[in-house]
């Protein structure tokens, strides 16, 4: 089991992917702003944080920079439907762990990168 914290600006989604990573027997704290991630992960004993790119107080990337600054040795997975290949490899090069497309499978790659 790993505790994950996941932000995404979509409460839909964000209800979406609680239940899918519960059903997988993971513990999941949902977000909507990246201070409160911060927050959590620097309290809690957060194995992963999932991000979609466009969250409510900070650009993905921001939060990126700050996540990597603070907790280099946590994994960011982003899911997004966001194709903008230059800004994939822009989270690439701030050291993302993976990028999920939300419009595709995204059910099926995500458990591969949570083991």
């Amino acid at each position: 089991m790993k505790k994950i914290a996941h932000i995404d600006n979509s409460e839909f989604f964000r209800k979406q992917m609680k239940a899918f990573l519960e059903k997988a027997g993971h513990k999941v704290e949902g977000f909507e702003k990246g201070e409160d991630v911060l927050t959590a992960v620097g309290s809690d004993d957060i194995d992963i944080v999932i991000m979609g790119v466009e969250i409510m107080d900070m650009t993905g990337e921001t939060l990126l920079q700050r996540l990597k600054e603070y907790y280099p040795s946590v994994p960011v997975i982003a899911v997004t439907s966001s194709d903008n290949e230059e800004r994939k490899q822009q989270l690439t090069s701030l050291g993302i762990s993976a990028i999920i497309n939300k419009s595709e499978n995204w059910q099926e790659e995500l458990p591969k990168l949570i083991r």
